[in-house]
C-alpha cells in the first residue's frame, strides 16, 4: 500500500543519511590527518581514493547501462504504432460516449414529452407513475428512469431503479 511504500522509502533514506554521515566522518578524519602531516597520511589518502574509484566504477557502469536499457524498452513500448493505436482507441471511445449521451438525451426528452401531460394524473394514482415509467424503460431499452419535482423529490421511479434508494438529493 501507499503508506507502506512511504515507510520503506523513509527507512531507505535514513540508512542513506547514516551511511553519508559515516563516510563524511572518515573523510574528515583523513583530511585532518593529512593536514597535520602524520606519517602515512598521503599513502592512506591514495589507497582510499583508489578503492573508492574501484567501488564507484561498477556502480556507474551498471547505472548507465540500466538507464540505456530502460530507455530502449520504454521506447519500444510506446513506438509510433502503439501511439497510433492508443490515439485511435481514445477517439473511438469518445465517439461512443458522445453517441450514447445523445441517445440518452433523446430518450429523456421523448419520455418527458410523453409523460408531461399525465404526470399529475399518474402521480395521484397509487403506483401509476411507477408503472408508466417501467413501461417506458422497457419500450426504450433503458436501465432505469426516475421523475423528480422542482424540489428534487422523487415522484416516481421505474420498477428496477435502485440507484437513488439510499441517497439524499
Amino acid at each position: 500500500s501507499r503508506k507502506f511504500l512511504v515507510f520503506l522509502l523513509s527507512v531507505d533514506f535514513a540508512f542513506l543519511l547514516t551511511l553519508a554521515a559515516i563516510v563524511a566522518k572518515y573523510i574528515a578524519a583523513l583530511w585532518a590527518e593529512r593536514k597535520s602531516d602524520q606519517a602515512g597520511s598521503k599513502l592512506h589518502g591514495r589507497i582510499v581514493a583508489i578503492f573508492s574509484l574501484l567501488a564507484i566504477a561498477p556502480t556507474i557502469l551498471v547505472a548507465v547501462f540500466s538507464a540505456i536499457f530502460f530507455n530502449i524498452v520504454i521506447q519500444s513500448w510506446f513506438n509510433q504504432r502503439v501511439e497510433t493505436a492508443i490515439g485511435e482507441s481514445i477517439a473511438i471511445a469518445g465517439a461512443y460516449l458522445e453517441e450514447h449521451q445523445k441517445v440518452i438525451s433523446a430518450n429523456a426528452q421523448a419520455m418527458a414529452a410523453e409523460l408531461a401531460p399525465m404526470v399529475d394524473y399518474l402521480s395521484s394514482e397509487s403506483g401509476g407513475l411507477d408503472q408508466k415509467l417501467t413501461d417506458e424503460v422497457q419500450l426504450r431499452a433503458l436501465d432505469e428512469a426516475i421523475v423528480f419535482n422542482g424540489k428534487m423529490q422523487v415522484l416516481g421511479r421505474s420498477l428496477f431503479s435502485f440507484s437513488l434508494d439510499f441517497e439524499s438529493i
